[in-house]
């Protein structure tokens, strides 16, 4: 009788550990699914600043010319180039670093917010498993 229900208790252990194998199986594939999807995201994004690292000197270049802080000017006697600086390129050098240091301040604070919810959420895990 006990050989009985001991035989019981293996076949029921084993078809739970096969369901619990299914089910693993099962969210194994979807944590593949979505590498897959995050790699080609990842690779989208990759592309996405390479061209804009090629366009964004270009476009910082015809912005600077076009905004008439430099002048290029051919003397009418002599036939020399002469290049000529405004002065309003002072604000302009100036705006851009005051700009350039928010940014990378606002970044940074983000940045650091970041990185204290992740902490938290790790800790977080790590002790209710």
């Amino acid at each position: 009788m006990s050989e009985v229900r001991s035989l019981e208790a293996v076949e029921e252990n084993a078809h739970i550990a096969t369901k619990m194998s299914q089910k693993t199986e099962a969210g194994n594939e979807l944590m593949l699914d979505i590498s897959k999807r995050s790699y080609k995201d990842a690779h989208t994004l990759k592309m996405i600043t390479i061209v804009t690292l090629m366009y964004l000197p270009v476009s910082f270049i015809a912005q600077f010319l076009s905004g008439g802080y430099v002048t290029l000017s051919k003397d009418q006697t002599d036939g020399n180039l002469t290049l000529h600086v405004s002065e309003n390129i002072v604000i302009f050098i100036v705006l851009s670093v005051v700009f350039l240091a928010v940014t990378l301040g606002v970044w940074r604070v983000l940045e650091r917010k970041h990185r204290m919810i992740d902490r938290r959420s790790a800790t977080f895990y790590l002790q209710n498993p």
